[in-house]
């Protein structure tokens, strides 16, 4: 009975599929953790509601999963138990396991509005530190599927393997021993915000409108004339 199951298997995966390829085709709902297993070809995905991995299983299964050209298996894997309590209190404030990190501007409550004002007046912006200094720093926390760069460096998302990962990054530097956690890192990230960010994988899978193809396909086989072109 996987009715509480939050573990989803991939199998038949291509031996050079990464985790990002991965996330990039999962939808549904956020993570918990991914792990792949690459000598073994296979992948296993941690939901963190049991109703997400369900219609993710629904839906793979009934519209196929590929990556590299590979119809990808989908099953089942071992049922993790309940989601500890420390993780479902720190997702219902937001968490994922995506971090943002971003310049912060005292004068302004919009950060993102900020950056691109500053993008398009042509001004010189602060960034972030460059990716390997992110990845270097960062993975201390945890292993990280993926760094992105957005507004020209002015902010980034650090994604985590796992969404502990994330919540123990947020959590150190806005805690109590921020202090001690900036000076750990030399204070690179004292001027900038970290928080969590949306994760992908909870965005909703892309709806492909028939009714509005259909209708597209219908008049393209007409001329202007309005006589069929067959």
């Amino acid at each position: 009975n996987n009715f509480e199951n939050r573990t989803i298997y991939l199998g038949n995966l291509h031996p050079q599929t990464t985790v990002e390829e991965i996330c990039n085709v999962v939808r549904s709902g956020i993570l918990q953790s991914v792990k792949l297993i690459s000598e073994k070809n296979i992948c296993f995905l941690v939901f963190i509601y049991a109703s997400a991995a369900t219609h993710f299983f629904a839906q793979s299964n009934l519209k196929g999963l590929v990556i590299h050209h590979r119809r990808i298996r989908i099953g089942w894997g071992k049922n993790p138990g309940e989601l500890p309590n420390s993780i479902a209190l720190a997702v219902t404030a937001g968490a994922s396991r995506n971090v943002y990190i971003g310049v912060i501007d005292e004068n302004h409550h919009d950060n993102d509005t900020y950056a691109r004002n500053i993008n398009n007046n042509n001004k010189r912006k602060p960034s972030v530190p460059e990716e390997s200094v992110l990845r270097k720093d960062f993975s201390e926390f945890g292993n990280i599927e993926q760094i992105n760069f957005f507004l020209n460096g002015f902010c980034a998302f650090v994604n985590f393997m796992n969404i502990s990962s994330a919540i123990k990054a947020v959590n150190e530097f806005n805690g109590i021993h921020k202090d001690d956690i900036h000076r750990r890192f030399d204070n690179r990230y004292v001027k900038y915000r970290i928080r969590f960010a949306k994760d992908r994988c909870g965005n909703p899978p892309k709806v492909y409108n028939n009714d509005k193809q259909n209708s597209k396909n219908k008049s393209s086989n007409f001329n202007l004339k309005g006589k069929n072109n067959d």
